[in-house]
């Protein structure tokens, strides 16, 4: 039901947005047509992000009418903004998404006081919504790894590769399909999501702007400049970029839902009926036909059966203007994005090459599982269920980040391949499975591992960790770090008994920690120690997480990588981790401060009316 509302929520979105800035009635169709099908909203359509894109248009349509001087208008873009931007769904697409209406607000409003006023009363009024709601997020963000890591990538994209992705927003599988694994391309998967139809681009190289569209024409132009030099990280643009406090620290990617956003909104500003010579219709015909035919056929071969059928797109768009049959261009465009975005929808056909339902006859709840290098592609296990150590959002906490490079994993936003699984420091995270390709675990950091005779789909290996331990557990004694983990320094520490701490600890007791509660934001256990004890939970120490002994909050003890311990004395005591979002309270009293502001702008009409 939410998929079916989201589209629903972009079809109706981007129809009033163009009614509004009167375009033909067959243009409006064919735009909301195309965007609720979308490569880009399909694709992510079972996440959050897609309630951003959904919301996208409807964000320019209050643009428009603000800029008008509708004062609910001018509330709804604020609170529109700020709810996306707080209460996110995905709080750095919304930001992007604020951004574009900011450039396209002060192009439509530039050299016009009222409207600026209008527009800078809207974003000021999302800003304080969105910080104050997100506020759990924004510090929560101040201690992970994407706050405090480099501010460029370690490698920059050729141009090559930047021509072969900018390709993809004309056949976006050209270079092949991230769900049966042809896409074999040094970037992520996401471009693929950006092509927005053969029938744009031919409505774009043919159509024509009307002299009441020119304004909104180059905002658009502006949204689509801002989006493309960021996704392609354009020399200049990059560099500047970068030096910006809070731009630096964004994915930047992310920004690309922009780009056929705009490319279907011009496209249908520029729909050409009536009056469309048969020259230009000839001219943009062989410029979108020969692109499509010269991308199909230096085309991947694995992937021809999903390029070639788009080929004759153009011709049949071509003949329908020729013959003054508008309606067509919806079906056209519709049935394209069809064909393109039904494939990667709901679920990612890698789930049906991977061993995840005979995983399910040896993992336990509560085991968790490694995957080696690209054994398995990242959060898929996690995704079906399983507690896979690797899966994260970008947003790591610098404690799971510095786990993650002890297993050889590298990246500052997203984790890469696990490439050094070392058994002991797993096993003390409570790793008890390994997935590994045909070729298995070899090397130093095989030790450990025991391979079990399961049979798995497409070859793979599974591996139990003999030196598996319980993620919630009591140490007796604690040692510094013996050297550096990623070199396997740690893997001679009996994690059973010891914990390697940051500073020395005065440990020596024993005893045993029995398991009364466990949530994702609330775990509970009774210790009865003989002698001081360290009780240890491996979830990765964030702000947020606060440790209590019989009631009494602790300072919180890191050890073994990032795990948050306790030190218990003698006796019988309690322990409880308990998670609560930083900077809640505050955060909903300065956002609701917000929305109350909105709701009564738009309801005041001035000389004491009322709403």
């Amino acid at each position: 039901m939410l998929a079916i509302l989201k589209v629903a929520l972009a079809f109706t979105g981007m129809a009033r947005f163009l009614r509004l800035l009167r375009c033909h009635p067959w243009a409006c169709r064919f735009a909301a047509t195309t965007f609720a099908l979308s490569l880009n909203l399909w694709s992510w359509l079972p996440v959050p992000l897609s309630w951003v894109v959904a919301a996208a248009p409807w964000s320019f349509w209050l643009l428009g009418l603000a800029l008008r001087g509708a004062r609910p208008a001018v509330a709804g873009l604020g609170l529109l903004l700020g709810t996306l931007l707080g209460w996110s769904t995905h709080p750095e697409s919304a930001a992007f998404l604020a951004l574009a209406v900011a450039v396209a607000g002060l192009c439509l409003a530039w050299g016009r006081w009222r409207r600026l006023r209008r527009l800078v009363f809207a974003l000021g009024l999302a800003v304080v919504i969105g910080v104050g709601f997100g506020l759990p997020v924004i510090l929560t963000i101040l201690d992970t790894s994407k706050f405090h890591g480099p501010v460029a990538p370690p490698v920059p994209i050729s141009w090559r590769d930047k021509w072969q992705l900018a390709s993809l927003l004309v056949l976006p599988f050209r270079l092949g399909h991230p769900a049966d694994g042809t896409f074999a391309f040094p970037f992520p998967h996401a471009p693929v999501a950006l092509a927005c139809g053969t029938v744009v681009w031919l409505l774009l190289a043919a159509g024509r702007t009307r002299r009441r569209h020119v304004r909104w024409l180059w905002a658009l132009a502006l949204v689509g400049a801002f989006a493309f030099a960021l996704f392609f990280e354009l020399p200049g643009f990059r560099q500047m970029g970068r030096a910006l406090p809070v731009l630096r620290h964004m994915t930047w990617p992310r920004v690309g839902f922009l780009l056929p956003l705009v490319l279907i909104t011009v496209a249908a500003l520029r729909f050409p009926l009536p009056g469309l010579g048969p020259r230009r219709l000839a001219w943009g015909w062989l410029l979108v036909q020969g692109t499509v035919l010269a991308l199909a056929a230096a085309s991947r071969p694995a992937t021809y059966w999903r390029v070639w059928p788009t080929v004759p797109v153009p011709f049949l768009a071509a003949a329908a203007l020729h013959f003054r049959k508008p309606q067509l261009l919806a079906v056209l465009a519709g049935g394209e994005m069809a064909f393109w975005s039904f494939g990667v929808v709901p679920i990612s056909r890698a789930a049906g090459r991977t061993p995840l339902s005979e995983l399910r006859e040896w993992v336990q709840p509560g085991e968790r599982v490694l995957a080696l290098d690209e054994a398995v592609p990242a959060n898929l296990l996690a995704r079906m269920g399983f507690e896979d150590l690797r899966s994260n959002d970008p947003m790591r906490p610098r404690a799971l980040t510095s786990l993650h490079r002890a297993l050889g994993s590298r990246g500052e936003d997203l984790p890469g391949p696990i490439t050094t699984p070392w058994a002991g420091l797993a096993g003390a995270w409570g790793v008890r499975w390994l997935l590994t390709s045909p070729q298995g675990v070899s090397g130093p950091w095989g030790v450990g591992w025991q391979e079990v005779e399961a049979h798995l789909t497409g070859g793979l290996r599974l591996y139990r960790n003999r030196r598996y331990l319980p993620p919630l557990r009591l140490a007796f004694a604690a040692q510094v770090a013996p050297g550096p983990a990623a070199a396997g320094e740690w893997e001679q520490v009996d994690f059973a008994h010891w914990a390697v701490v940051n500073r020395p600890l005065n440990l020596g007791g024993e005893g045993h920690l029995v398991v009364v509660e466990r949530r994702p934001w609330r775990v509970r256990g009774r210790v009865e120690a003989r002698g001081t004890v360290l009780a240890l939970l491996h979830t990765p120490m964030t702000v947020g997480w606060k440790v209590f002994l019989d009631g009494r909050e602790q300072s919180v003890v890191e050890a073994n990588g990032g795990a948050m311990g306790v030190v218990v004395p003698s006796g019988a005591h309690e322990v409880e981790w308990r998670y609560h979002p930083p900077g809640l309270l505050w955060g909903w009293g300065l956002g609701s401060l917000g929305l109350a502001v909105g709701l009564l702008y738009a309801c005041w009409r001035g000389r004491g009316a009322g709403c």
